[in-house]
């Protein structure tokens, strides 16, 4: 198993993973809308990455720029199938796209996400993850950043 950088060879297999882990956590999926970014992830996302288990995609996760002047970045799509929850692969994830926005010189991090999502929470607060204020118009319910 291995995290890679994801390719446009692999958009057929990204939007099955997609459709299969959506339906698999009762999330409908609006690729003409909401979700379209997976439609074209690297025109979103500065750093998008896969999980691959024996050719198929297990998992995902972009970054993306929030707000350039202040240095933000925002992680987004962080999406792994149950199968693979609590085997240290979203702790890799999460750590893969903290060093990407290291990388490109970003101070800060920040995401959102609702609070049915107990697992993804428990997993960005062991990684130095605080609740902040709502900083978009999105449906999430919480709100976190860290200081990179």
């Amino acid at each position: 198993m291995e995290i890679i950088k994801y390719d446009y060879c692999y958009q057929k297999e990204l939007l099955r993973f997609i459709v299969n882990v959506f339906n698999e956590n009762n999330i409908e999926l609006e690729l003409t809308h909401k979700h379209s970014d997976f439609l074209d992830p690297l025109s979103v996302y500065f750093s998008f990455y896969i999980v691959v288990d024996n050719d198929d995609i297990v998992g995902c996760v972009g970054v993306r720029d929030l707000d350039s002047h202040k240095r933000i970045a925002e992680l987004k799509r962080l999406y792994l199938y149950k199968d693979y929850h609590r085997c240290g692969i979203g702790g890799r994830l999460v750590k893969t796209a903290i060093k990407s926005a290291v990388n490109k010189g970003y101070k800060f991090m920040r995401l959102d996400t609702k609070e049915k999502f107990s697992i993804a929470i428990a997993l960005f607060e062991k990684y130095g993850f605080y609740q902040i204020n709502r900083y978009n118009d999105s449906s999430a319910t919480l709100f976190y950043e860290i200081k990179l």
